[in-house]
């Protein structure tokens, strides 16, 4: 399980991220490995109020206030691989909510507060 996670974490960085930064896209954010400027930090920070996906939420934010987000493709990450199965089913189930619930709040809600303007 460790290495399926490894490897995930492996496609997620450097095809992705990477991949978005290639394109010209802001980099999305991943809960290990963010490196941020203090001040930005905390501007975000206190504007949030979300129990889960708290990456999802500053990437939201960040990009509101127009910031690109790079993608470090130098930098190491040393990162805890989980080794139990249903530890790696219960990230995957985190995240995917996470997927959804931002999906529904950010896109859903701005065609529906367009839709009533």
């Amino acid at each position: 399980m460790s290495r399926l996670d490894g490897l995930s974490e492996i496609i997620n960085n450097h095809i992705f991220r990477k991949g978005q930064r290639v394109m010209g896209l802001s980099a999305s954010l991943i809960g290990s490995g963010i490196f941020i400027d203090l001040s930005i930090f905390r501007k975000v920070m206190n504007q949030m109020n979300v129990f889960s996906g708290f990456d999802k939420e500053m990437e939201i934010r960040i990009l509101r206030e127009k910031l690109i987000i790079e993608y470090a493709e130098d930098i190491l990450i040393y990162d805890e691989k989980v080794e139990d199965n249903e530890v790696f089913v219960n990230q995957r189930r985190r995240w995917t909510y996470a997927q959804f619930y931002f999906f529904k709040k950010v896109c859903i809600g701005s065609i529906l507060s367009i839709s009533s303007a």
